[in-house]
């Protein structure tokens, strides 16, 4: 039995497609999703709908929240709390996702950067998403741990006892986890972060147990997968990004 991991997949659904048809998948293992599936891509229904697909053929499947996935959800009215206000900014680029569901430009204009709209808005957009896709992602989990692993999206706070990290850590955090050895047995195993300066190869740090999975899939790097624990590598190029990191 392997643990097969997925890095950031950003609406990439020609990738994924790819990248599934060359896992060497057998039923024992464990699909590992390391979330952000929506956002900065072309297909974030069809990324969806793909995983939708696996999650019924495979029995053994993990999906975990990213930062994207949690900001559309509050965008949405689908959790109380979250940094949905910022969804609508250029740079998380979640207009392009709210468009490819075909959501009207009536409502998208009334959707100012770094504001939620009215909760009449928020309501509307959402009845554009297809009901499977919001449940879907509001069973996402926020953490995936085993004997030799933990699965994350963003990280965690070196800071904390792993049953006491916190929401905002494990979907947002960067330099106070990448800049510090955590006191885990486990190797983290996590995306969020592009792996930019290393050519968009998997960030491996064997000294630190952290293995680094967001191979910029959405800025024209690869939508990467690795088989735990022989740590077989199995990456897709993806398209040119269309939002600036």
């Amino acid at each position: 039995m392997s643990y097969i991991a997925i890095g950031d997949i950003h609406g990439q659904r020609a990738a994924l497609d790819a990248l599934l048809a060359q896992l060497p998948l057998t039923p024992a293992d464990v699909l590992v999703f390391l979330g952000d599936y929506v956002d900065r891509g072309p297909d974030a229904p069809g990324t969806l709908e793909r995983l939708l697909a696996v999650q019924q053929a495979h029995a053994q499947c993990v999906f975990l929240r990213g930062n994207h996935d949690a900001m559309l959800l509050h965008f949405l009215d689908l959790v109380p709390r979250g940094d949905g206000a910022s969804y609508t900014l250029a740079c998380n680029d979640g207009i392009s996702t709210l468009t490819q569901y075909g959501c009207p430009a009536s409502l998208l204009q009334q959707c100012p950067e770094e504001h939620l709209p009215p909760l009449a808005v928020r309501h509307a957009l959402r009845e554009y998403v297809p009901r499977a896709h919001l449940a879907f992602l509001a069973a996402t989990q926020l953490l995936y741990a085993t004997e030799n692993y933990v699965f994350v999206h963003a990280g965690i706070n070196p800071a904390h006892a792993l049953a006491e990290q916190w929401e905002d850590d494990l979907l947002w955090i960067r330099a106070a986890f990448l800049k510090k050895t955590h006191r885990l047995p486990q190797t983290v195993v996590y995306g969020h972060t592009p792996t930019r300066e290393c050519g968009f190869d998997p960030r491996i740090e064997h000294a630190q147990r952290r293995i680094g999975l967001d191979t910029g899939a959405a800025y024209g790097g690869f939508l990467s997968a690795m088989v735990l624990p022989a740590e077989h590598l199995v990456r897709i190029p993806c398209r040119a990004p269309t939002t600036a990191l």
